[in-house]
């Protein structure tokens, strides 16, 4: 099998969603010997690159094409994407389309663009377009919108996390990472952190992650200093590589409204630090029975578990990790574990066509 991966840039280490698992994974097909192309869309000098190399690589020997169905596809200015598709029509290759957070894509950029939302439904809701879900809930969503379709889960991956020593904040942190928008439950995030400072007073919250919602962003922030916590509870921006803030947290908080499979949470996984979340998405899917599992975003339980949490480590120098977290990331979600799902569903949708 050939294949080629439709992204959103060239430089996956700086991105997140598809482009992050696949920058995760390449490496292990690198190791398997497997044939694979990156291009991009999202800008006419990535196409043209793009273009270029598939001339180079010979366009007529790859079989099969994997779109980033949101940065690639879904973009409220990128019209680019349909040079690769016309391409996949006339060179035979079989389509298939990655969805990392399909309800991302039917809650904003369906409204903000109807026209390019009709075409794409259009144009990928066939007999024989594989479509590639991350969880089981997600899969869902692809059957309301792409009922023609073939539907595969091959879940998401993230690299494993090695950070050497034991590194701890000084005092006890609760950390949450993911851009800041209603979607993200940012505004459940600050009523939650402003309920356990107020009755733990060594508590700190921190939040990594761009702003896509300034209103809110400033609403956030605003309730933040109105009750007196801006040192303990912040916003810290976008960071790329923030392994060593989840591996020095005491806990992780997942406070999404609906998230598909969240790589923050694998991440946390593979640090083996405790999880809170809620149930949206696949992250229940992901975490299991080794997390701390609230129904409903509920604000008064969730500040309730976090302050019994926090106050059963108070003394532990050393955190514990939890290694039945490690140990499902390890069976489940390692890049060498994802790829030998990815390419058995991939080749089991090919076959069944």
């Amino acid at each position: 099998m050939k294949i080629i991966f439709c992204t959103s840039t060239y430089s996956l280490n700086n991105s997140g969603g598809m482009d992050k698992v696949l920058y995760s994974a390449l490496p292990e097909f690198d190791k398997r010997g497997i044939d694979y192309l990156v291009i991009a869309s999202n800008k006419k000098y990535d196409v043209l690159k793009g273009l270029v190399k598939l001339i180079l690589n010979n366009p007529f020997s790859f079989n099969v094409i994997v779109f980033n169905s949101l940065a690639a596809i879904s973009k409220r200015y990128n019209k680019y994407w349909r040079i690769y598709f016309f391409l996949s029509l006339f060179l035979g290759w079989n389509k298939a389309l990655y969805w990392h957070e399909m309800s991302t894509y039917f809650d904003n950029f369906s409204k903000q663009n109807p026209a390019e939302s009709k075409l794409i439904i259009k144009s990928f809701n066939k007999r024989k377009v594989i479509h590639l879900a991350v969880s089981e809930s997600n899969s869902h969503i692809i059957d309301d919108f792409f009922p023609k379709g073939i539907k595969r889960i091959v879940y998401n991956t993230c690299k494993p996390i090695s950070i050497s020593g034991k590194n701890t904040f000084l005092y006890p942190t609760v950390l949450s990472i993911g851009s800041i928008q209603y979607i993200k439950g940012t505004d459940i995030w600050t009523k939650v952190a402003i309920g356990v400072c107020k009755r733990n007073e060594n508590a700190h919250f921190l939040w990594c992650g761009g702003v896509n919602d300034m209103k809110l962003y400033k609403d956030c922030k605003g309730l933040i200093s109105e009750n007196n916590l801006s040192d303990r509870i912040q916003f810290l921006g976008r960071i790329n590589n923030p392994e060593i803030l989840i591996h020095s947290a005491h806990l992780f908080y997942l406070p999404s409204r609906s998230d598909s499979m969240p790589l923050v949470v694998l991440e946390a996984m593979a640090c083996g630090r405790d999880i809170i979340y809620y149930n949206s998405g696949g992250a229940k899917e992901a975490v299991g029975d080794y997390g701390i599992f609230i129904e409903n975003f509920d604000v008064e339980e969730t500040i309730e578990r976090i302050l019994a949490y926090l106050n059963q480590n108070k003394n532990k120098k050393v955190l514990t990790e939890n290694r039945g977290l490690m140990e499902r990331y390890s069976s489940k979600f390692k890049p060498e574990v994802f790829v030998d799902r990815f390419l058995d569903e991939l080749g089991k949708a090919i076959i069944n066509k």
